[in-house]
């Protein structure tokens, strides 16, 4: 249940990313690059995510890494979505 519960947060991300760029129109090509994400529990420091967006021939890529400690206790290994270019 953690599992899902997590895969529908990222998923989440990714759907509000997404509504956010289509809702721009004609607005500039957002940025490559990387960031870094503190996760908090109860206001303690309980994980890492680290993100990374890129543009290739291919259309968008985000991937990204962490871990969530306990009470969670869940790692992302890797998690790589790809958008078409358009």
């Amino acid at each position: 249940m953690q599992v899902l519960r997590h895969c529908t947060a990222a998923l989440a991300v990714v759907f509000v990313i997404r509504a956010v760029l289509a809702g721009q129109g004609a607005a500039p090509v957002p940025a490559v690059g990387e960031a870094s994400f503190i996760i908090f529990i109860n206001g303690r420091d309980a994980g890492r995510e680290q993100v990374n967006v890129s543009k290739t021939a291919a259309g968008w890529t985000i991937t990204s890494t962490g871990r969530v400690a306990a009470p969670l206790n869940f790692t992302n290994n890797r998690f790589e979505i790809t958008y078409a270019p358009d």
